[in-house]
């Protein structure tokens, strides 16, 4: 009985450590999940953000479509609209500092992203250079292009926030690895 009894008084202090232990992993258990979804929510307001910039661009370039309708190669107008799409232009260049600013933070963007915003930026500048050669049938059919490159962007950020959200981590780093397994398997 009296080894029992010592055995016993030795286990409590084990037991309550390991009770311990546990109650201090479920702390750090809720403190990781607390971090991960308010880096979440942080990441998720810079998407809304460049999205919202997005669809404003979006918009005043529908707006340029629309003032060009009709137009002519002799028009002052020309000068007006150009100097508006040149003002898409900067946007633009705000937007791609914003969106290199994210993918610093995240894996989670689209690499299409990135290529649609070089062939944006391409077609801009194009439909400028038409305007200002008097190529409106030209720059046109570019701002049409300009519009779809717009909107093709903003279904791959919302698609990437979503794919963000649902994830157990922020920063995609585990879906960039397995992205380069893909690659690599397919090679």
């Amino acid at each position: 009985e009296r080894i029992n009894s010592k055995n016993e008084k030795k286990l409590e202090p084990a037991e309550k450590s390991n009770k311990n232990l546990k109650e201090i992993s479920g702390l750090i258990n809720e403190i990781i999940e607390q971090f991960i979804n308010e880096s979440k929510q942080k990441m998720s307001k810079e998407f809304i953000s460049i999205i919202n910039n997005l669809f404003v661009m979006s918009n005043e370039q529908e707006q340029l479509i629309q003032e060009t309708v009709g137009i002519r190669s002799n028009s002052p107008k020309i000068r007006e609209i150009n100097q508006m799409q040149y003002n898409l232009d900067k946007e633009l260049v705000y937007i791609t500092k914003q969106l290199i600013e994210l993918s610093n933070k995240t894996f989670f963007i689209n690499p299409k992203i990135n290529r649609l915003i070089g062939k944006l930026k391409s077609r801009i500048s194009k439909t400028i250079s038409f305007f200002e050669q008097k190529q409106i049938s030209t720059a046109k059919k570019e701002q049409l292009s300009i519009l779809n490159n717009l909107n093709e962007i903003i279904l791959l950020m919302l698609n990437s926030m979503q794919e963000m959200q649902n994830s157990n981590a922020v920063s995609g780093f585990e879906q960039f690895i397995e992205s380069l397994s893909d690659i690599s398997k397919q090679q």
